[in-house]
C-alpha cells in the first residue's frame, strides 16, 4: 500500500490535469426549444456502488465515447494513468456494499431519481412522459424532445489521504426528436473531485465522510444517504436549466 501511494502522488497533478479538460457539453437555450413543451424521460437505470481507493480508478473509459462509461469492479482500468496506480479496488468487497444497499437499504437511485427529474421538469412547464427500462417506447416519438439520463459512476472514493467519500456522476441528454438536435448535454460531478471544467459540482456534505472501507460496510444507512443526497440537487438543476419562458 506504501508503493500506491507513494503512486498516487507522483502521478496526482497529472491526474488532475487531465481531468481539468472540457468534455461535450451543449447549453440549454430556451430561444431555439421554445416548441418543446412536452418530454420523454429515459433512464437512469440504476447503478452497481463501488468502494474505491483513488478516484477513477473503477471507472473504464472508451476512446469514442466519452461518457459511455462502463462498470469494472475490481478490474484493470482502460487508461493510462489509473492504470498504472494498481489500485482498482476489491470485487468482494464491492459486491458486499451493493449488496446492502440495494437489499438492506432499498437504494434505487435510478428510479429515485427519475421521480425527481418528473416532479421537477412537471413544475418547469412540461409534459413528462416516463419510460421505465424495457417498458413501451412509443411515447418517445410523441413527444417533443427525449431526455436520457445515465449514471456514469456512483460509489464512494478516497484520494490519498482523503477520507472516502460520495462520488456520484450522471450524464444528461435533451434531444429535440423531430430534429435529432442535441438541446443539452450536462454532465453532473456530485464529489470534491475537479472533474471536467464545464462538470456542474456539488460537493458532498462532510458528514458522509467515511475513514475506512470497513466504516462504510457498518454504517449503510449513512452511506446509502450519502448518495441519495446528490439527486435532488441534480434534478433541480435541469429544471431550473430547462424552465419554460412565460
Amino acid at each position: 500500500m506504501t508503493f500506491i501511494r507513494f503512486a498516487r502522488v507522483a502521478l496526482l497533478a497529472a491526474t488532475v490535469s487531465l481531468a481539468l479538460t472540457a468534455c461535450n457539453t451543449t447549453k440549454f437555450d430556451p430561444k431555439v426549444a421554445t416548441h418543446i413543451k412536452s418530454v420523454a424521460l429515459q433512464g437512469p437505470q440504476d447503478p452497481p456502488f463501488y468502494i474505491v481507493t483513488m478516484y477513477n480508478a473503477n471507472i473504464a473509459q472508451p476512446a469514442v465515447d466519452p461518457y459511455a462509461y462502463s462498470y469494472a469492479p475490481g478490474g484493470a482500468v482502460q487508461n493510462l494513468l489509473t492504470g498504472i496506480l494498481l489500485d482498482a479496488g476489491d470485487s468482494d468487497v464491492d459486491a458486499a456494499f451493493s449488496g446492502k444497499l440495494i437489499g438492506e437499504q432499498k437504494l434505487r437511485l435510478g428510479d429515485d431519481l427519475q421521480s425527481a427529474l418528473a416532479k421537477n421538469l412537471t413544475g418547469a412547464g412540461y409534459d413528462v412522459a416516463v419510460l421505465k427500462p424495457g417498458s413501451d417506447t412509443s411515447a418517445a416519438g410523441k413527444a417533443d424532445a427525449r431526455m436520457t439520463v445515465k449514471f456514469l459512476y456512483a460509489g464512494y472514493v478516497d484520494q490519498l489521504l482523503v477520507p472516502y467519500e460520495p462520488l456520484v456522476w450522471v450524464h444528461v441528454t435533451l434531444t429535440d426528436v423531430k430534429t435529432g438536435k442535441t438541446l443539452l448535454a450536462q454532465r453532473y460531478n456530485y464529489s470534491t473531485h475537479t472533474g471536467n471544467l464545464d462538470d456542474v459540482r456539488f460537493d458532498p456534505d462532510k458528514k458522509y465522510d467515511f475513514r475506512s472501507d470497513e466504516e462504510l460496510l457498518a454504517d449503510t444507512p449513512r452511506a446509502a444517504a450519502g448518495l441519495r443526497a446528490a439527486l435532488p440537487l441534480i434534478a433541480a438543476d435541469i429544471a431550473a436549466k430547462l424552465k419554460r419562458q412565460p
